[in-house]
């Protein structure tokens, strides 16, 4: 239900102040944490609420044809350098209109909370919380409506892999009782590396039409899908599968700089790195 009120009784005016508001959200969210105590139940509390609401948000951009809200989706036999939408950049997945844009700053402001408040809410006792709150952005991820959002919330993901505790904290496999998928650090679709592995290949393809390495890594990978099917990494293999698994039936994917080119660099390093 909250789903259709999102999509179906929220108009221009509306949602244009959702995304002011998300927006909002996310300056609050990049402000380091302050000695007063920044990481309070309060501060979780309200990291949740904009966790549910994006939830929803995403499967109203998907069940509305919008795109691939969501973690959308290109799918593996679209990683390819498609030429063809170079005109459009971010148009076609834009159909969502600016609720796709809202999704992309709310989405952007929950990577806020992880990166800058995360660790220090899980020390202050709140670790199960942060380690589902960073599940949650790593399922929302990436974002393709808006390339002037996405471009620092990719950075900022990329940045946090760097990071030896936050990266710690994105590969958490999540508990036995669920919240987000089972399994460890395998190859299996649903680990925590694999999804992190696809939303880096996602993002590179949808550079790849803007990023001379985006494109030489999409067309190198093309061939080696040709050459090596036998031996082909496995779990490169199943983040493919995962993007495929999120695409959106008659969503165009989004093509334009959705990041910078040293992320990009990183992404395919990691990239490189999945067996």
């Amino acid at each position: 239900q909250r789903q259709m009120c999102i999509r179906d009784r929220c108009g221009g005016a509306e949602l244009g102040f959702l995304q002011a508001a998300l927006y909002g959200i996310g300056v609050v969210a990049a402000v380091p944490t302050s000695p007063t105590g920044f990481a309070t139940e309060k501060a979780v509390s309200a990291a949740r609420g904009l966790r549910d609401l994006l939830v929803s948000m995403a499967a109203a951009v998907r069940s509305g044809g919008g795109g691939g809200g969501g973690n959308g989706e290109d799918p593996d036999d679209d990683v390819d350098n498609d030429d063809d939408d170079d005109d459009d950049d971010n148009e076609g997945d834009n159909a969502g209109g600016s609720l796709g844009d809202a999704l992309d700053n709310g989405v952007a402001a929950l990577g806020k909370f992880v990166v800058h408040h995360g660790l220090e809410w899980g020390r202050a006792g709140g670790a199960r919380d942060v380690q589902a709150l960073a599940r949650a952005w790593t399922h929302l991820l990436p974002l393709r409506f808006d390339p002037e959002e996405a471009v620092p919330a990719h950075a900022a993901l990329a940045s946090a892999l760097r990071d030896a505790e936050l990266r710690n904290l994105l590969l958490q496999p999540p508990p036995p009782d669920g919240g987000g998928g089972g399994g460890g650090e395998g190859a299996s679709s649903s680990s925590p590396i694999v999804r992190i592995g696809s939303i880096c290949l996602e993002v590179v393809v949808m550079c790849s039409n803007d990023s001379p390495a985006a494109r030489a890594y999409v067309q190198g990978l093309q061939t080696k899908m040709a050459e090596q099917a036998p031996s082909f990494p496995v779990a490169l293999k199943a983040a493919m599968q995962l993007v495929k698994a999120r695409q959106v039936v008659g969503s165009v994917p989004a093509r334009g700089q959705f990041a910078d080119a040293e992320t990009i660099n990183q992404f395919i390093n990691l990239l490189n790195a999945l067996r």
